[in-house]
């Protein structure tokens, strides 16, 4: 039996894998990681985490003065408007946010989610928030990929 499970978190390693069914990013040859957990990642994500760091989607996260990829980490609503805003590769300064809680949003990933938001990647919520810390779960996924999806196809018009 399968089931999609809408309410499960997601990983980071996971989201990269579903972002690239839509973005296709090359996932041939192999380059090694800078990432001091590199040899946690799993054999099956590791050429999608390649591609993605290649292309510069993802960067990692400094701790402790190494670079870490952290793929079984839950991604958070913050941590997925930084990959996507890394994906539409925009050079813009639109640092402040029309989100009541950006307050919450530090200053060096504002532009990410003011432009995400903008380009209709992702949607804050009804109240007016955004909830950067909030994990992403498969249905909040789900929304954001078929978000990312008509960008794409409507970008390659």
């Amino acid at each position: 039996k399968n089931y999609f499970m809408p309410d499960d978190n997601i990983t980071r390693g996971e989201f990269l894998l579903y972002l690239n069914t839509i973005l296709k990013a090359d996932t041939s040859g192999t380059s090694p990681l800078p990432f001091a957990d590199a040899n946690s990642i799993p054999g099956w994500q590791s050429p999608t985490v390649c591609a993605m760091y290649r292309a510069g989607i993802i960067n990692g996260n400094v701790e402790k003065q190494k670079l870490y990829f952290n793929h079984d980490e839950k991604i958070s609503r913050l941590d997925c408007a930084i990959i996507l805003n890394n994906m539409l590769n925009i050079n813009s300064n639109n640092s402040q946010t029309d989100f009541y809680d950006s307050y919450l949003i530090p200053k060096y990933a504002s532009n990410a989610v003011k432009n995400v938001s903008e380009y209709g990647l992702m949607k804050g919520y009804d109240d007016g928030s955004f909830r950067p810390y909030i994990k992403i779960t498969r249905g909040m996924l789900a929304d954001i990929l078929c978000n990312v999806k008509d960008y794409t196809e409507s970008k390659s018009k």
